[in-house]
């Protein structure tokens, strides 16, 4: 008898497959964001870096990502906060949210690569909804570790171990109990 696959279990494999197989490109992705980041904090901040280095610790703001504006391509609050590969001075009316440290519209050089990386993030989100929607209907469709191997061998790496199944204790044979019934009816 093979072990039985819980839904948590099968929720479980699911998330392993899509780990496993959008981790680089997700990876890929986020160093993409980071590089424009850094190209942008560069492009607007670069020419005060050396100032910067000689101003006390802990003076100005420090941010790890930097609110920008992107015409067409915005986040809640009518920016996106573009990641940087580590902690930066920035203006202190930018941190606390109350401006964008820039504006760019989709011509420009930095909304041509941003609006091409939010594109691969949409297909990256689409290509992942894909294949969880295939995943959960093979997961769903068989009931036992055995059954998902026949469906699909490759999915083994992901499937919990496979654990000894558990035999009914053997049950009191009912004349003993039978027995007891009437011996404790009668009070003997």
């Amino acid at each position: 008898m093979s072990q039985r696959l819980t839904k948590d279990q099968k929720q479980t494999i699911t998330n392993k497959v899509l780990n496993k197989t959008f981790t680089d490109r997700q990876a890929a992705l986020n160093q993409s964001f980071i590089a424009l980041g850094d190209s942008i904090y560069d492009a607007l901040y670069g020419c005060v870096q050396a100032v910067l280095a000689d101003v006390p610790k802990n003076f100005l703001s420090l941010s790890t990502t930097l609110p920008v504006h992107f015409d067409g391509a915005s986040g809640r609050w009518g920016y996106d906060h573009i990641p940087m590969s580590v902690e930066r001075a920035i203006p202190a009316s930018v941190q606390r949210g109350h401006a964008t440290a820039a504006s760019y519209d989709q011509t420009e050089p930095f909304g041509i690569e941003h609006k091409r990386l939010c594109e691969i993030e949409d297909q990256l989100s689409k290509d992942r909804e894909l294949l969880k929607k295939h995943l959960n209907g093979l997961f769903y469709s068989v009931n036992t570790r055995k059954q998902a191997l026949a469906a699909w061998p490759e999915c083994e790496p992901f499937l919990p171990a496979d654990v000894p199944v558990v035999k009914n204790l053997p049950a009191l044979p009912t004349h003993d109990l039978n027995a007891l019934i009437a011996r404790m009816k009668g009070g003997e």
